[in-house]
């Protein structure tokens, strides 16, 4: 009993989490469509990787200036409905660096961006007349400052679930500890919650993911106890208690919601005693014949290194391998089921 009260608790918290977190991330990714976040992200990063961040910021804009004026940057442009790619693979990114250079190299007043020339100067060290390492070069320096430029954002992006989870926890009064306690102490409520849970782990994560501005009635249809209605503050002890709650409830949800997806469904497999799934095949069990016999025979060198004898004609022939106690039998049990011979004149004849 105590037990499944406290697993279907621990269902019920994991399904808020991760409804808020669905919301969380549907809300931040608007935001950053509208503000083109990662377009305004991927020209800065341009900017400095060709230019260098001296002479404050001037060269990294001079950089990427020159950038747009490639053939390839106005493609990408152009795809993106004429406003900044949010986008650019590191073959157009070499692509792009090799026009500029071409030219730079064939009009005399234009100079390359400081940090590219000093990047291409080492690269020509490296691969002389070689145009395809060349350009393998400049892709493998692109990769590392999207590598770089994917983690700050990845920080950015957390520190920002965080702060809409707080503000999306104190929107539906959804405190943790306040959440855990009314649902350990009703079993009418968990139960909802729980049936709830197993239609989330059925049909997926996609309709929370279209229901943003609607997240109190998300949280309403899946039983989830949270909201304001009835709700009395009741002085200064209510206010600190549940601020920490909130507090808590934004931490978690900065954890994101494929996580908490992925442990609800685990919480619900276990519930329901385990999915029982399919055997495993035989020729996918390490324990199993199967796979020893396939290698067996997929092993060239089996047949090679079997003993030989002589067979009749003088030719070799595979030594037979001593018949096992267990064939013997298996065989003398065979040979004792089977129905009698019968012979040409009707009479049955015995072995």
């Amino acid at each position: 009993m105590f037990g499944s009260q406290a697993l279907d608790t621990a269902i019920g918290l994991v399904l808020m989490l991760f409804v808020l977190a669905t919301a969380a991330s549907s809300i931040l990714e608007l935001i950053n469509r509208l503000a083109r976040t990662r377009a305004k992200n991927l020209e800065r990063a341009l900017g400095s990787l060709l230019g260098g961040a001296g002479n404050g910021g001037a060269d990294a804009t001079a950089a990427l200036t020159e950038l747009r004026r490639t053939s390839v940057y106005a493609a990408a442009t152009e795809s993106s409905d004429g406003k900044a790619p949010a986008y650019l693979s590191a073959k157009a990114f070499a692509d792009a660096v090799l026009e500029l250079a071409s030219d730079a190299g064939s009009s005399p007043d234009v100079v390359l961006p400081r940090q590219l020339r000093d990047r291409l100067q080492t690269l020509l060290q490296e691969s002389s007349t070689d145009t395809l390492e060349l350009r393998a070069g400049l892709e493998r320096w692109f990769d590392e400052a999207m590598s770089r430029l994917s983690d700050a954002y990845k920080r950015q992006a957390t520190l920002w679930l965080g702060v809409l989870g707080f503000a999306l926890a104190v929107l539906v009064n959804a405190a943790t500890p306040d959440v855990v306690a009314r649902l350990w102490t009703a079993p009418v409520t968990r139960e909802a919650v729980v049936s709830a849970a197993q239609n989330v782990g059925q049909n997926g994560n996609a309709p929370l993911l279209r229901d943003v501005a609607g997240i109190t009635n998300a949280l309403t249809e899946v039983s989830i106890p949270v909201g304001w209605a009835g709700v009395e503050p009741d002085g200064f002890g209510w206010w600190v208690g549940h601020i920490l709650g909130w507090g808590l409830t934004a931490v978690l949800v900065m954890v994101g919601a494929p996580f908490w997806f992925e442990l609800l469904e685990r919480l619900i497999t276990f519930k329901s005693g385990g999915s029982g799934g399919q055997p495993a095949r035989a020729d996918q069990d390490p324990a199993a014949a199967t796979p020893r016999v396939l290698a067996r025979d997929q092993n060239p060198a089996f047949g090679v290194s079997a003993p030989r004898g002589v067979g009749a004609a003088g030719a070799p022939a595979e030594a037979a391998a001593p018949e096992s106690e267990l064939m013997r039998n298996i065989k003398r049990a065979v040979s004792a089921s089977a129905p009698p011979a019968v012979s040409p004149s009707g009479t049955s004849t015995t072995a």
